[in-house]
Formats: C-alpha cells, structure tokens, sequence
C-alpha cells in the first residue's frame, strides 16, 4: 500500500492518492512504534523520521483538497454561482495544482526508493524469538492503553465545551488510539472491532465538523467580516454553518456512546497467536 500511494502521488492525477498515503503513514508509524521492540532500533528510527517529514509535506494539499470538493459541491447543488464564488473556486483549484505539484516533487523516485528499502531492511530485521516477541507485545499493548487513557481525558472537555480547539484535541486522540488499536491485530481485546468502528464514526463528525469549519473561515476571510443577504459565497457559508451544526448534533450521542464504552471494564487481551502474520508487511502497508 506504501509503494502505491507513493506512485499515485508522484502521478498527480489521483485526487485520492495523498489521502491514501497520509493514512497508509500513519497507520505504518503506529505498527513501528507499537512492535519495534521486534525490528532493528536504528532502522525503525529512520522509518519512522521519514514517514512523518513524507506525510507532513504533503498534508497542505490534503487540507485544499477537501476545500475545493466542498465548495465544488455547493457550487454543483446550486446550479449557478456568481462571478466571486467562481474566482475563490478558481483559486482554490491553483493552490490545489501548485500543492499536488510539490507533494510529487516531495516523494520523487530517489526519496521514496530510500524509504522503501528502508522498511525492507526493517522487516528483514524481524525478530522470531519468543523473549522479543513478549517484550513487544507489552510494549504495544501499552502504547494501546495509553492513546485509550488520552481519548478519556480529551473526550470530556470536547462534549462539555464543543469548541474547535478542543473538538481538534479529541479528533488526534482518537484517531491515535485507533491506529494503536489496530496496530494489535489478532492480539488486540476483544470487542476491538465495535471499538474501531466507533472510532471510525467519531472520526467522520469530527473531520466534517473541521473541514468545513476551514471552508467557512476561508469564505468569511474572503468576505472580509461583512456578509451580504445575496450572493453565491452568503449562501454557501449559511450553509456550511448549518452542517456544522448537524455535524455537532451527530458528534454528542457518538461521544457519549464512546464515553460509557471506555467507563466499562476492558476486557482481556486476546491469547498470543504464535505468529502475526502480515502486520510486519511494512512495504505493503502492514
């Protein structure tokens, strides 16, 4: 999965290419630093360094691209738009370009053909020996406990305030453990699979949620502070911030659900499977 979101990436024609990558990122950094307790120190470091500088340099253009799809969206609802809505779609869209551009750039055949015998030369590394694989095994597990413990302590504050900040802190922690979680494979606890798929759901409030709350802080930047009863952009922001707040609407029961979920006791972790087949498949994306 790594290799390929690399090449679609450096095609620049693939609108979902540095999503995939992003995700493919982290979900790798999280295995890394879940079980590399089990792969060589120095190679793991090195992975890991350059799996975040890639997913950093090309995270701006994730961020125009999930704007331009909005506004293209209203823009197609409405059947019409006015000659400002246009222009502010038309400059999204070269923003987007020159970005696609350089995140191309950024994973060009040297960069990217570094990054991926590195994870060969990790998994190579993969220890077999029962000692190591118990000592990872506790590792990750309390890497695991520890994002779970920092989804309790972020999950109060964003339900009793609901403001952006603390809405953001919420959506990292949350997406942190569940790539933790899903880092354990078959040794996770069980009941991990309605865990993630909460995770998931709460996720998808929360990045709608900042998605358009970017888009509306964009249109009323362009706007300049005065919003005028008639227009394209007038409407598409009425719009938007009403979304956010059916967007805040489904976030309340998904938390709470997920806050009475957490309140229960865990339940154990599921036996030692005597090989973990696939999840130190790190060039393939684990």
């Amino acid at each position: 999965m790594l290799e390929d979101a690399l090449l679609r990436t450096r095609a620049g024609d693939d609108r979902r290419a540095i999503h995939d990558l992003r995700v493919v990122s982290r979900r790798l950094i999280a295995f890394l630093r879940a079980w590399g307790a089990l792969l060589p120190r120095g190679t793991v470091r090195r992975v890991v360094r350059d799996l975040r500088v890639v997913r950093r340099r090309v995270g701006r253009a994730r961020d125009v691209e999930a704007q331009v799809e909005l506004l293209r969206e209203r823009l197609a609802a409405l059947g019409s738009a006015d000659q400002p809505a246009l222009e502010l779609l038309r400059k999204l869209e070269r923003r987007l370009e020159r970005l696609r551009r350089r995140a191309a750039a950024r994973v060009r055949p040297g960069r990217s053909e570094r990054l991926l015998t590195l994870c060969a030369k990790a998994e190579q590394g993969l220890r077999q020996d029962l000692v190591s694989y118990l000592q990872a095994f506790e590792i990750a597990h309390g890497r695991e406990t520890s994002r779970r413990g920092a989804v309790v302590e972020a999950i109060g504050p964003a339900l009793e305030s609901e403001d952006d900040a603390a809405l953001h802190g919420l959506r990292i922690a949350a997406k942190k453990w569940r790539y933790a979680l899903e880092s354990l494979g078959a040794t996770a606890a069980r009941g991990a699979g309605a865990t993630l798929a909460r995770l998931r759901e709460l996720q998808g409030a929360l990045g709608a949620l900042r998605d358009r709350g970017a888009l509306e802080g964009l249109i009323s930047a362009q706007l300049e502070g005065h919003l005028p009863l008639h227009g394209t952009l007038p409407w598409v922001l009425r719009d938007l911030r009403s979304e956010r707040e059916q967007e805040r609407a489904r976030f309340r029961p998904l938390a709470r659900a997920l806050r009475d979920a957490l309140e229960e006791p865990a339940a154990g972790a599921a036996p030692l499977p005597r090989r973990r087949d696939g999840e130190a498949a790190l060039v393939s994306g684990g």
